[in-house]
């Protein structure tokens, strides 16, 4: 994952709302995206081109899902365990595709430790909105996202109903 390409399109729509320039055509309700709308989007896109594999076991996270909750103009502590807990909750729901099995078996479980990079991840975000307060960071932002989540760890476990095999291995993000 390089976290250039979403901090760059971030920026880009930043500057575009700041000459007034909508972020997108107003839909059925007459809502236009907000600046938080299009970072979800854009780093979901990140994620979604990075999904792992180890065999043809694939670790997908579901489209679409990647949620800030409630982000505002103030109080950074609370955004960024915000944007914290979006990240992690984003890929504690993903899941392991079965495929051809690593060792044995076919894939019976998935589990992942996502809930671990929240801490952490505030922490690192915390650490960038008070050294630049007043200018949007999107890079530092991306970076700390993706630096978190490639910690995050998937244990698949396989097993085989007609032989005695059972087999678990663990995956990440790269």
């Amino acid at each position: 994952m390089n976290p250039i390409t979403p901090a760059s399109k971030i920026a880009s729509k930043y500057e575009d709302l700041k000459k007034g320039i909508p972020l997108s055509e107003p839909d059925e309700y007459g809502r236009t995206k907000t600046l938080i709308d299009i970072m979800e989007e854009v780093i979901d896109d990140e994620f979604m081109m990075h999904t792992s594999s180890i065999a043809s076991v694939i670790i997908l996270p579901p489209k679409g899902s990647l949620s800030f909750g409630d982000i505002t103009t103030s109080g950074s502590g609370l955004n960024s365990l915000n944007i914290a807990t979006g990240v992690a909750k984003y890929w504690l729901a993903s899941f392991a595709i079965p495929g051809m099995p690593m060792t044995c078996g076919f894939v019976v479980s998935s589990v992942n430790d996502a809930m671990k990079i929240v801490s952490p991840l505030k922490a690192d975000l915390d650490a960038i909105a008070d050294c630049s307060p007043h200018v949007p960071d999107y890079l530092d932002m991306c970076d700390a996202i993706i630096k978190h989540v490639k910690t995050i760890n998937w244990t698949v476990t396989e097993a085989d109903p007609s032989k005695p095999c059972t087999s678990t291995g663990t995956i990440t993000i790269s």
